[in-house]
């Protein structure tokens, strides 16, 4: 569309800077068609200077590439000439778009550069966008530093939160690629600017401006000679839905302009660049040479030629320009401005001189002379000014007589006695005396009065107790006198109870083991236990035991999902027992122990679907319904297999199904389907057990990805919409 104008002036610190030339060959300041009014050809051509998906460079592997089809795909137009304009202009816009391939989004894209298709992972970095700087085709000049980029877009996504994406660098002489990954190490060198990545929304699917300033820190590069720039549907690679819209127009860079100011004086007049200026002022000039404006402020000052007078009073001298004058009088002087005017001035000179005094006096702590406080003796001095303007000199002799403080410490028990007086509590005690100065003496007595403390304990030992020293072996109350951490005596009376231990003896028989107190004996013999008596005394008791073998023995069983033994239903493996009693009291009861091992037999059910008959171990089966075959497992239990079958009689013909191409054949990472409306896909293990299902909506190609299958032979059953086929196939990890 026709383009509109922007004030893009350039900046200028100095005319040197201004006429300075940043490249050998002629200047470029913005981008090649930056407002799509040039479009040859059809409205699916690409814009003159730029380049989307049909001039990509196809470089995906042969094992992706089968036949070319996915190139094919890959660069397919996803772009358009549209007369979609915002309001107020004419002309054309470039619409991008994205598509669905594979089963995966395939973003719309634009870009000054030519573009890389190296891999079906959209995120890969080999899939690039490059500047081409021997390609006139792919490149755009720019030998300027704009401060930021300006363009107009409408979005027209699916979901107003998916958003689209501005990705650009300005570079040296370097074929730079986006994403920065895709570089050799040390392309920050080539780098001058950019804006990694600018997103944006719908905001109503209306034409919005869009300003994003352009960074220049962080690069190594001071050359800018190109600009490689992208616009994508989507700023997540592979990100957003089908038939998502982006429409781009009015590209603009914005060259910001460069102000300086200069401050000037002059006497009654002031030329510059040609204009004679004779009042003081702020006054303006722009130059402009390439993308920016240079705009200089002259802040002017026009001076005048004058006279002036002035009276001074003075103590004893006055010194003036220079010149130390001691006697009145009037004195001339001629100055030069600073705006380079002559200035006369007359000075009217009166010379006075100080006057001094002194006197003495003496004070308690302190004295306060003219609201200065001193405390201690000396000689001071203060400055009055006198009634003739010169300084008054005034001599204080001080003497200061200080008062004596003092502070005394006490910790007494009970009771403290201080100058005739008796302190019966804790605190802070102040007392007066007169020193021979005059001067009070204050003493302050901090007292800490301390209590004498009792405490009682009680205890209960077993046999004895011992304490602070003494052993104690009969139970009574007993006393010890200690000294407190205060210093007062501590009483303190202890209340003694002596209990004494418990031993007792028992006989028992039993067959095999006996367990006791949850401790378990297998052998005859005096066993001990020590318990806790009643009155916390140890208790020991002393088992005076016999034991008698018991006869056993052991069965191993092995059978399939169940065993009856001794009329019980075992269903789980394990170690099961069975006491047999003993005949004769004097005898113990016989054990028997089962090492029992269930193995379960297996069912498993398939579903096929075959056109007039279907063959299953050696049986033709030529009609729908259920069908049972029972195998022997490994485990040596049943194995029950149900077939349910679905006979078709649709009546295809053999060279109609043949046009269904699977490949590649084994295969490892990808599986290729290609065939007329093809509905969905099922993968089944060899027995007919599905493993997984596609849906393909009657497209012509379908890939699927067999990473996660592991190496072995399948089937695959394709529905189309002429009928029904099935394939074996083989799959390598």
């Amino acid at each position: 569309m026709r383009k509109l104008t922007f004030l893009c002036a350039a900046v200028m610190i100095t005319a040197a800077l201004i006429f300075k030339a940043e490249n050998s060959f002629s200047q470029v300041y913005q981008l090649e068609n930056g407002d799509f009014e040039n479009w040859p050809g059809s409205a699916t051509t690409e814009p003159t200077g730029w380049n989307s998906f049909p001039s990509a460079s196809c470089e995906l592997p042969s094992s992706v590439n089968i036949f070319g089809i996915a190139c094919r795909t890959a660069t397919e137009t996803r772009h358009e000439r549209s007369t979609d304009v915002r309001s107020g202009t004419t002309g054309y816009s470039c619409k991008i778009y994205a598509t669905s391939a594979f089963s995966r989004i395939a973003n719309g894209a634009l870009t000054s550069g030519i573009m890389h298709l190296a891999s079906t992972t959209p995120d890969d970095a080999s899939n690039c966008n490059e500047t081409k700087i021997d390609d006139n085709d792919f490149n755009h000049r720019l030998n300027a530093k704009p401060d930021s980029i300006v363009f107009w877009a409408k979005v027209v996504n699916a979901d107003n939160n998916s958003e689209a994406c501005c990705h650009l660098y300005i570079h040296d002489n370097y074929n730079l690629k986006d994403p920065l990954a895709a570089n050799p190490s040390g392309y920050l060198n080539h780098i001058v600017g950019g804006v990694p990545s600018y997103n944006f929304t719908n905001n109503g699917s209306t034409w919005q401006r869009h300003s994003t300033p352009i960074i220049y820190e962080g690069y190594g590069s001071n050359d800018p000679q190109f600009v490689l720039i992208t616009f994508s549907t989507n700023a997540i690679p592979g990100g957003g839905s089908a038939n998502d819209a982006l429409y781009i127009d009015d590209i603009e860079f914005i060259y910001n302009p460069i102000y300086n100011e200069i401050t000037q004086s002059a006497c009654e007049s002031f030329t510059w660049d040609g204009t004679e200026y004779t009042e003081s002022g702020d006054y303006t000039k722009t130059y402009t040479v390439g993308p920016r404006d240079s705009i200089v402020t002259l802040h002017l000052t026009i001076g005048h030629p004058s006279n002036n007078e002035s009276t001074i009073n003075a103590c004893e001298s006055y010194t003036w320009n220079n010149q130390t004058y001691t006697t009145s009088g009037n004195y001339n002087n001629t100055f030069t401005s600073f705006c380079g005017c002559d200035s006369t001035v007359t000075l009217h000179l009166n010379i006075n001189y100080p006057v001094a005094n002194e006197f003495s006096a003496t004070e308690c702590s302190s004295y306060t002379w003219n609201e200065q406080s001193y405390n201690t003796s000396g000689d001071y001095i203060q400055t009055f000014q006198a009634a003739n303007g010169c300084d008054s000199v005034v001599t204080l002799h001080l003497t200061i007589n200080n008062p004596v403080n003092n502070e005394i410490t006490e910790t007494a028990c009970s009771s403290f006695t201080w100058n005739g007086e008796t302190y019966t509590t804790s605190g802070t005690y102040t007392e007066t005396f007169s020193t021979v100065n005059d001067c009070d003496s204050i003493v302050t007595l901090h007292l800490t009065i301390n209590q004498p403390a009792s405490n009682e304990i009680n205890e209960i030992a077993c046999s004895s107790f011992s304490w602070n020293g003494e052993t104690y072996t009969t139970s009574g109350t007993y006393t010890e006198t200690f000294q407190a951490a205060n210093g007062c005596d501590s009483v303190v009376t202890l209340h003694l109870t002596i209990n004494q231990p418990v031993t007792s003896e028992f006989s028992a028989t039993a067959c095999g083991i006996y367990t006791w107190n949850e401790q378990s004996y297998t052998e005859s013999g005096n066993h001990t236990q020590t318990l806790t008596a009643v009155n916390g005394c140890d208790s020991v008791v002393t088992l005076h035991l016999t034991i008698t073998e018991a006869p056993s023995r052991e069965e191993n069983v092995t059978a399939c999902d169940s065993y009856t033994w001794y009329e019980q239903v075992y269903t789980e493996s394990d170690d099961y027992y069975h006491t047999i009693p003993a005949t004769d009291p004097e005898e113990c009861d016989s054990l028997i122990t089962l090492h029992l091992t269930i193995n379960n037999s297996f069912t498993n059910e398939i579903t096929e679907e075959a056109e007039d008959s279907f063959t299953w171990n050696g049986t033709e089966y030529n009609t729908s319904g259920d069908y049972v075959q029972n195998f022997v497992a490994e485990n040596g239990c049943d194995s029950i297999v149900t077939l349910h079958l679905t006979i078709t009689t649709v009546g295809i013909e053999e060279n109609e199904m043949s046009e269904i191409n699977v490949y590649p054949v084994p295969a490892k990472d990808i599986l290729n389907i290609e065939g007329e409306g093809i509905k969905s896909i099922t993968i089944c293990d060899i027995v007919g057990k599905k493993i997984a299902e596609y849906n393909n909506g009657g497209d012509a190609t379908m890939s699927i990805s067999v990473d996660n299958f592991k190496s072995g032979s399948y089937l695959i059953v394709i529905k189309t919409e002429n009928g029904i086929t099935t394939q074996r196939i083989t799959i390598m990890e």
